[in-house]
């Protein structure tokens, strides 16, 4: 996304914008402009945050990135030593982004500033569930803010993704026996059509992060201002899938009627969704 164009969205949302995540499925410290996107939010009193691999960032840029006003920085790292990391996060360098850590948290006790916040997420698969010990005396020792554990998600239809769940079933957020998802197949609504959306590079409009599919059903910031997207046919119908007052419009069907507040692989055989 060119600067001038995410400059005019955050223009037109200042107003009603509590918090920017600059990632979606992609590595935000690829953009050239990241940090003057970041600033320009910061100082519309909007918060940010990232999530990243760490991998192509320069511990030089760790005082760009504090004086940026970043306030969440997420780093995934899945493994205590090169070889766990390497099995998941294929082609990243584990001493590097180590090292990128230990510049950023060196940066901002140079500085004497709280943020960024930063927080460790590991993935905890089949492969590493016995690091877990190992990763909270490394996270304490590099002196990050939170370390979490998450669980890895899978398409429980496909039987190849299933040699990443953890043997330990508690780490885990399936039932193996009834191979379900124990944390969505409870919900029976779905907060992102009220409260948040996707704004994709080219400024077409998704209603979730896991959304995937025609990036143009919901619209585009090229043909429209944010206002009408937010109430258009598309976004009607999907929230009548929630409501009980609310009725559909012509029919229509967008990909919140398949998911319906539980995210799942519209295939059999395809990655990463529940």
């Amino acid at each position: 996304m060119a600067f001038e164009k995410y400059q005019k969205i955050i223009d037109e949302l200042s107003n009603w914008l509590y918090k920017v995540r600059f990632y979606s499925w992609g590595e935000p410290l690829m953009h050239k402009d990241i940090y003057k996107m970041i600033a320009y939010a910061t100082d519309k009193n909007i918060g940010t945050e990232i999530s990243t691999n760490l991998n192509v960032f320069k511990e030089s840029d760790a005082k760009s990135l504090i004086e940026s006003g970043l306030e969440v920085l997420i780093v995934s790292l899945d493994g205590a030593d090169e070889k766990v990391y390497s099995h998941y996060r294929v082609g990243g360098d584990f001493s590097r982004v180590i090292n990128n850590i230990r510049a950023i948290v060196k940066e901002k006790k140079k500085t004497g500033v709280k943020n960024p916040f930063i927080e460790i997420q590991f993935l905890v698969m089949r492969h590493n569930e016995l690091q877990i010990p190992n990763m909270k005396l490394l996270a304490k020792e590099l002196g990050v803010d939170r370390l979490r554990f998450g669980p890895v998600t899978v398409n429980m239809r496909n039987e190849e993704d299933l040699d990443w769940l953890p043997e330990d079933e508690k780490l885990s957020r399936y039932s193996y026996s009834e191979k379900k998802d124990q944390i969505y197949s409870v919900r029976k609504k779905c907060e992102w059509l009220w409260r948040s959306t996707v704004i994709n590079w080219d400024g077409t409009v998704s209603p979730c992060c896991v959304y995937e599919g025609d990036k143009s059903v919901f619209g585009s910031l090229a043909d429209s201002k944010f206002e009408k997207l937010w109430n258009n046919e598309s976004y009607r119908q999907s929230r009548s899938v929630f409501t009980k007052h609310q009725k559909g419009n012509n029919g229509l069907k967008t990909i919140c009627s398949h998911c319906r507040g539980i995210p799942r692989a519209t295939k059999e055989k395809q990655h990463g969704l529940y």
